[in-house]
């Protein structure tokens, strides 16, 4: 992850300019847009569902995605 990421959430970043949280993937080298959410804990669902529907190889062990949203948007 990012030194200047402040989700602390892989694929998840702030949108200054439409005030909400913006999810994204990367699939085969191409970003994927998820969604502009206006939670955090909203993002971070978006792309932890995305990461289990891709089959993505560590996504239960080693998600940021998947442990923000088990602790309810705390990090």
């Amino acid at each position: 992850m990012r030194s200047d990421n402040i989700s602390g959430v892989k694929g998840v970043s702030w949108s200054k300019k439409r005030g909400k949280w913006c999810a994204q993937i990367a699939v085969d080298s191409q970003q994927r847009h998820l969604g502009l959410l206006g939670s955090r804990l909203d993002a971070a669902y978006a792309r932890y569902a995305a990461e289990q529907c891709l089959g993505f190889p560590d996504c239960d062990a080693n998600s940021s995605a998947k442990n923000v949203y088990r602790q309810g948007g705390e990090a």
